[in-house]
């Protein structure tokens, strides 16, 4: 549940990622990757966490999430009865997924400028709009070759055109910095060793250890490739994964301030008030699923 960078892994003969998902039980971990998602609700009613903001998705919904925006989705494994699961339709490309001098070319200036843009954001599409994009959505899961290229196309020739009342920005943060391999192989141990030991305190002389650094060195490299100080990065990771365990866990509010490292509940209230404008009880209160699928 602890944010996590997604390597996706392209099947053979393909330059993008376009799938169906049906589940009762949608628990995607708190992640972000560099490729721009595309996401097609066809049946059911889920939570999603993107960037800062909260919001319910719903049949029929399209949103569109920047590459590098952290993001998870989930729903309740009982808000799904008999077979009549959550669906969800998934698109996902890089930006340079055309590449060479074909996304250069003068005509794909605007799509190109668009993708550029969304990183860091998310967006709700509406209208006519969200219509076009659902049908060479569901056309991209079960094409190949040439047609299904030409559906991609089709789909960013959709969001480029838009008018901007079928756009509807849902957040707007600093994406996440492109990182070479190696940088992220050093975060990816770092957030591990934050995740196995979030209920204690966690030092920078650990944590650089960790990265295999000098806590000088960690510090400033933490913050080119987070935006963030140390200890304000901890403490985010920290609400964000309370607020991770507020949807998909069962535990009381006490619980989850301590299995995030709040040793204080008055202070664990504080600091997620700050952050998020509510308390925990609040946000669990709002945003538990309702009603059935």
């Amino acid at each position: 549940m602890f944010l996590q960078y997604h390597h996706l892994q392209n099947n053979q003969g393909q330059s993008f990622y376009a799938s169906r998902f049906s589940n009762r039980d949608f628990n995607f971990h708190y992640h972000f990757h560099p490729e721009i998602e595309i996401q097609c609700i066809t049946n059911g009613h889920l939570t999603e966490v993107v960037g800062n903001d909260i919001i319910q998705v719903k049949k029929g919904d399209v949103i569109v999430i920047g590459a590098n925006t952290p993001h998870f989705l989930h729903n309740e494994p009982g808000d799904s009865q008999g077979d009549d699961w959550a669906r969800i339709s998934l698109v996902l490309f890089r930006e340079d997924v055309f590449g060479g001098t074909f996304q250069q070319a003068p005509e794909f200036s605007s799509a190109r400028t668009f993708l550029q843009n969304i990183a860091g954001n998310s967006l709700k599409i509406k209208g006519t709009t969200k219509n076009r994009v659902l049908k060479d959505a569901e056309a991209l899961c079960d094409t190949t070759g040439l047609k299904r290229a030409m559906h991609l196309v089709s789909l960013l020739v959709s969001l480029t055109e838009a008018p901007a009342k079928d756009l509807e920005q849902l957040s707007d943060i600093n994406a996440l910095p492109p990182m070479h391999q190696q940088e992220v192989e050093r975060l990816k141990r770092f957030s591990e060793y934050v995740q196995e030991n979030l209920s204690d305190e966690i030092r920078l002389e650990a944590a650089a250890k960790i990265a295999g650094m000098a806590p000088a060195s960690f510090s400033r490299f933490f913050h080119k490739k987070t935006g963030q100080t140390f200890q304000n990065y901890l403490i985010t990771q920290r609400l964000n994964e309370a607020r991770v365990l507020l949807f998909q866990s069962q535990d009381n509010i006490i619980e989850i301030s301590h299995k995030c490292g709040f040793n204080n509940l008055s202070n664990f209230n504080r600091h997620f008030k700050s952050r998020f404008g509510i308390t925990p009880q609040q946000m669990r209160e709002k945003y538990q699923p309702k009603g059935k699928f």
